[in-house]
């Protein structure tokens, strides 16, 4: 079986990133999972905006967090190479257009109510589509006390440190760096019914070298570019299967 593909901020190399457009694009490529990165206004609605201030990425200044959302939605995002005008998504935007069409892997920064969050999960009915990681540990076992049910994700750096982190809260997914990637590791993940994401974030060439020597679940791509031709052979295959049948 072939890993899922997951856009790291959309298809960033395509259109803005955390956009739409980024979205979209990444969507029409045949890439089932989209990386949102979940932050609040001062007036609590969710946007996804991966810094914690306007400056980067967008025409406004100061901390999202210490906005209004009627005041945010006028903001537009920056563009020096796509030829696109947009604005900051609302993650309930997000979800409402695109929760049939693919998998979500929310990354909740600081100061999100995750109460909010997952109202709206439950709204589009997207338990089972949906990922989540927290920075904070604090906020990753509000989640499984929350509803045991959705998938929890951590980062790990090898065996021991699986194990390690594993006693202190149940995971469903570990992400790991390439060059963590062990038979030991996947042998444990396996035993326990853990999915293995593997982040290639600008590696994505090294995935690409050898699909095969990567049996896991998630793939975490920044750039997807470099995966069209590997997107392609998938989208190509299936439709060769689906005429057959």
């Amino acid at each position: 079986m072939k890993p899922m593909i997951s856009a790291h901020r959309g298809a960033a190399d395509m259109a803005p990133e955390n956009t739409i457009p980024a979205i979209e694009k990444a969507l029409d490529l045949g890439i089932p999972m989209i990386e949102l990165d979940v932050r609040s206004s001062l007036d609590g609605v969710l946007y996804d905006l991966h810094d914690p201030t306007l400056n980067r990425t967008t025409r406004g200044r100061g901390n999202i967090r210490l906005k209004r959302s009627s005041r945010i939605e006028k903001i537009k995002v920056k563009d020096d190479h796509f030829g696109v005008d947009c604005t900051i998504p609302r993650i309930e935007s997000i979800l409402k257009e695109y929760g049939d069409r693919s998998h979500f892997y929310f990354d909740v920064k600081k100061g999100v109510k995750l109460t909010t969050l997952l109202d709206m999960v439950y709204k589009y009915k997207l338990e089972k589509r949906s990922l989540f990681w927290f920075k904070d540990p604090a906020q990753a076992a509000l989640l499984k006390k929350t509803d045991p049910s959705l998938a929890l994700k951590i980062n790990v750096n090898g065996p021991e440190d699986l194990l390690n982190k594993l006693d202190q809260i149940p995971a469903d997914v570990i992400e790991i760096a390439p060059e963590d990637y062990s038979e030991i590791l996947l042998n444990i993940c396996r035993s326990r019914k853990i999915r293995i994401m593997v982040n290639f974030l600008d590696k994505e060439e090294m995935f690409l070298e050898k699909p095969k020597k990567w049996p896991v679940d998630i793939v975490n791509v920044h750039r997807v570019l470099p995966m069209i031709p590997y997107l392609t052979k998938i989208q190509e295959k299936k439709k060769k299967k689906k005429d057959e049948n």
